[in-house]
């Protein structure tokens, strides 16, 4: 049986398993619920979160990957304007303004702290 579980037309999943899964299925239930104390209300809200952690890393994803194409493109357009056409001068500046604008984002995304313990 090669059934999608999700309804297309009406982008739902369906409230039951299907028959050979309903005895696990009600196991599973049951403990979360009972044993656990895992309400319905909760892995929803479990999910909302990591899904928007899930789509925050690949929005900073994107975003890294955007810069870089935003720069070769800038250096590639202003290295054929210019008379002064190198191979190894292009690689090296891509290279400079990569590892600035990448040093910039990831400076920016991260939180040190420092603690200074005195000793008596």
């Amino acid at each position: 049986m090669n059934e999608n579980p999700v309804d297309r037309k009406n982008q739902t999943v369906p409230s039951k398993p299907p028959k050979e899964f309903r005895a696990e299925y009600n196991a599973v239930k049951n403990y979360i619920h009972n044993e656990l104390g895992i309400t319905k209300d909760d892995i929803l809200q479990i999910i909302k979160e990591t899904v928007q952690i899930e789509i925050s890393k690949i929005n900073k994803v994107a975003h890294i990957e955007r810069t870089i194409e935003d720069v070769v493109k800038q250096e590639l357009y202003g290295s054929f304007r210019s008379d002064h056409w190198s191979r190894d001068a292009f690689k090296q500046r891509v290279s400079k303004v990569l590892t600035d604008n990448l040093t910039d984002i990831v400076a920016s995304q991260l939180s040190i702290s420092v603690e200074v313990n005195k000793e008596s």
